[in-house]
């Protein structure tokens, strides 16, 4: 199914921008992730957030959302075998 770009893909513009120009801003980090999140794309958002707190190891915010991202995986339905061929 292909998606339509939305308000939260222009979250990751704006992320992946302010990342790029400033790699040591946490903050940039956490708002790619933010953005990663509501688009379920799990894998990429845990790594925006690990990413940030590799430059703030007691970022509550980043702590927090990595808990949400687990939360979420461990409710998500398990893959249909016909998803899955």
């Amino acid at each position: 199914m292909d998606r339509q770009p939305g308000p939260a893909d222009g979250g990751i513009t704006v992320g992946i921008g302010q990342a790029e120009g400033a790699p040591d801003y946490c903050t940039a980090f956490y708002l790619r992730g933010y953005a990663l999140v509501e688009l379920h794309r799990y894998d990429e958002a845990e790594k925006r957030y690990r990413d940030a707190l590799a430059i703030h190891p007691n970022d509550a915010v980043a702590q927090h959302e990595l808990g949400y991202i687990a939360q979420q995986r461990a409710h998500a339905p398990a893959p249909s075998p016909a998803a899955a061929s």
